[in-house]
């Protein structure tokens, strides 16, 4: 801003002949600037990162100017005094700019340097709802080539991470548990004293995966994937400008779509996050005979029990043939409920360990309701949580470890427990039970 500043002041004439003009747009500009900043960075705080440095951009520009109106009104030409200390406040910067300052969790954004035509084109696109004008991620599969690989399936077995077995996944059902925004380090699995002691309990009788990665870090991108069972650039996604809104194409098939193929009942019951599938997320339900969703809205004290009706509508769920069965709880997705009085005066984290603990209470219910000597259960996180490392807050913002590593826990019945150590993704574990099922779903894997 100083740099900017010195360029304006220095370097262009006097901008305003009408001094109380000038001295009244000047200041107003300025303030709404900062006005605008400010109220940006708390409303979206931790997200949007495209759309901050459009906004940081414009607001520096808007600033500098309305700050030139200012000075210029005040003063016909600028004193020895204004030059040296503006000149010692941009050196100042200029130095700061270029020092590794170990205290700062702020990486320089390379977007400075674009243009400001371009920012302002960042936030139209940020703020675009339009259906009609979805950014495609990924080339339709008739115009990609991909060459068949003999060895890929041995390949995938080298380098997914993912133990070898010989089950058959026809004598099993399959039960996906998915919870939002949840990060490894905060459950039972990385700590004994955590707040998930039935997914620890769980993961005695499976296979535990200590380094699992979600495809990405936002619910639609990962949940696409791993559905797709293919990476994100890869799943046939249409992306909107707003990037966690979007669809899976209709022609990609999907796990749900090859299980049911093979003869399984599939259904799934989930949150509903404000609209989260019913109005901003398409394409995920493909393959599924029943979609129970439950909506649920952010800081609505109505909806506080959501995975407990998650959890019921689940159970009831359950059928008697062999199915497919998605379950996706919520509550550690932000806003975190104060669940008991204590917690009122809680920060983000002590209320998150809550949230965790809410949940892991409502899959404690629905596990007693399930054969796990019949049933293959899956509980992954679709993606992690930040709170404050190197500058983040919640998702969507960075993939740092906090926001991709997330727990994975893989109970096969018969299969002795083991504990897994190298990376792998959380999109790999559908292709992999797959491959050990009916025809239709080794095409598919």
């Amino acid at each position: 801003l100083a740099l900017a500043g010195l360029h304006v002041w220095l370097g262009t004439p006097r901008l305003a002949r009408h001094r109380r003009a000038a001295l009244g747009v000047g200041l107003a500009l300025a303030v709404t600037c900062l006005a605008v900043a400010r109220a940006h960075y708390v409303v979206y705080v931790g997200q949007y990162p495209t759309l901050h440095l459009c906004v940081l951009q414009l607001c520096f520009v808007g600033l500098t100017l309305g700050l030139a109106l200012a000075i210029s009104a005040r003063e016909a030409r600028v004193g020895r005094r204004g030059r040296a200390a503006l000149v010692a406040a941009a050196a100042c910067l200029a130095v700061l700019a270029v020092l590794e300052l170990p205290s700062s969790a702020w990486a320089r954004p390379v977007a400075i340097a674009y243009t400001e035509l371009g920012r302002a084109h960042g936030v139209a696109q940020a703020l675009h709802r339009d259906r009609d004008h979805l950014l495609p991620s990924a080339l339709p599969s008739h115009e990609r080539a991909l060459a068949p690989d003999d060895d890929g399936r041995a390949r995938f077995a080298r380098h997914s991470g993912l133990p070898e077995a010989t089950f058959a996944l026809s004598d099993f059902d399959v039960l996906l548990v998915l919870v939002d925004a949840t990060r490894f380090d905060r459950t039972s699995l990385a700590r004994p004293d955590g707040p998930t002691p039935a997914l620890a309990r769980l993961a005695h009788s499976a296979q535990t995966f200590t380094r699992a990665y979600a495809p990405s870090n936002g619910t639609f991108p990962s949940v696409a994937a791993m559905l797709a069972m293919a990476p994100v650039s890869f799943a046939e996604l249409d992306v909107e400008p707003r990037f966690w809104r979007g669809r899976l194409r209709e022609g990609r098939e999907t796990a749900a779509e090859a299980m049911r193929a093979a003869g399984r009942r599939t259904f799934w019951v989930g949150h509903d996050h404000e609209g989260c599938f019913s109005r901003n997320i398409a394409g995920l339900d493909q393959g599924f005979e029943t979609v129970q969703l439950v909506p649920e809205e952010r800081g609505e004290p109505a909806h506080a029990d959501v995975d407990a009706r998650i959890a019921d509508l689940a159970i009831a769920a359950l059928p008697d043939a062999r199915h497919f069965g998605l379950v996706f709880f919520v509550s550690p997705h932000d806003d975190y409920r104060a669940r008991d009085a204590d917690l009122e005066a809680a920060d983000d984290e002590a209320r998150y360990d809550a949230e965790l603990a809410y949940f892991d209470a409502q899959l404690a219910r629905l596990l007693a309701a399930v054969d796990l000597d019949e049933t293959v259960v899956i509980v992954a996180g679709d993606h992690g949580e930040a709170f404050g490392e190197r500058g983040h807050r919640h998702h969507l913002s960075s993939v740092h470890a906090e926001q991709v590593h997330v727990p994975l826990v893989v109970h096969v019945p018969g299969m002795p427990p083991a504990v897994h150590e190298a990376p792998t993704s959380t999109a790999y574990v559908l292709p992999w039970l797959l491959l050990r099922g009916e025809p239709e779903e080794r095409a598919a894997a």
